[in-house]
């Protein structure tokens, strides 16, 4: 373990028989609303989302042409991309294996949400722009509406935007 002195052995964890019946069967989460109970790490957030793909000028192409999405930086000579969303950015690079119908959701490495203001209009300029959706925009319950595409090797992007703020 990182930051433990050498050959200093860890604590030991008391066994249990079986689950109690608030614990998710092979998972630690406990049904309480109390989540973050243990101490928080030093991770600060989620930076850059990396995407390996089969044929990276394909998906340079997608992203930059039919997204739309903004290019930070790009090196041809490596197949890598970045390109500049708020708050984070979308590293696409070579050496991924592709599909040519959508992933499902076990074939998904990540499912990146992707937030609009007008999701009605960003969905009908991306169908006009050919961009394939798999699952037609929906408005959900819990407040928001959400629409599912996917890129040319079969990744699922999921557009959304909020109906009601979040309270």
């Amino acid at each position: 373990m990182a930051g433990a002195p050498a050959g200093r052995a860890l604590p030991s964890r008391t066994a249990r028989a079986r689950p109690s019946p608030g614990e998710r069967s092979g998972s630690r989460l406990r049904s309480s609303r109390n989540y973050n109970s243990r101490k928080r790490l030093v991770i600060k957030g989620i930076p850059y989302l990396q995407l390996a793909v089969e044929h990276w000028s394909i998906a340079l192409e997608f992203y930059r042409d039919l997204l739309g999405l903004p290019i930070e930086q790009v090196l041809e000579s490596e197949q890598w991309v970045a390109f500049d969303l708020a708050g984070a950015k979308l590293v696409i690079y070579g050496g991924g294996i592709g599909s040519d119908r959508p992933k499902g959701w076990d074939r998904n490495a990540f499912i990146p949400n992707v937030e609009c203001d007008e999701i009605e209009a960003t969905v009908a300029e991306l169908v006009r722009r050919g961009v394939p959706f798999v699952a037609p925009l929906a408005i959900r319950p819990d407040g928001y509406k959400v629409a599912t595409c996917v890129d040319p090797e079969g990744n699922r992007i999921q557009l959304f935007e909020w109906t009601r703020t979040n309270e």
